[in-house]
């Protein structure tokens, strides 16, 4: 199973300008039923971004590897 990043995109209420945030990560099979699990659970206002394969922790600096495409 893989992990999908997500985004949101929102208009500041001050400026007016369109703004990205990071949305909530996904775990699906495939981009399509991530975007399934997303609109099925009231987050349909998310779009499915990218397969994440590691991230590392600013603290400790351990990388943890989710997914390698090798």
């Amino acid at each position: 199973m893989k992990i999908y990043t997500t985004l949101i995109y929102a208009v500041c209420p001050r400026t007016g300008e369109l703004l990205t945030y990071e949305g909530p990560y996904i775990k699906a099979i495939s981009e399509s039923d991530a975007r399934r699990i997303l609109d099925s659970t009231g987050r349909g206002y998310c779009h499915v971004s990218d397969i994440l394969d590691s991230e590392v922790d600013e603290h400790t600096g351990k990388t943890t590897i989710y997914h390698n495409n090798n």
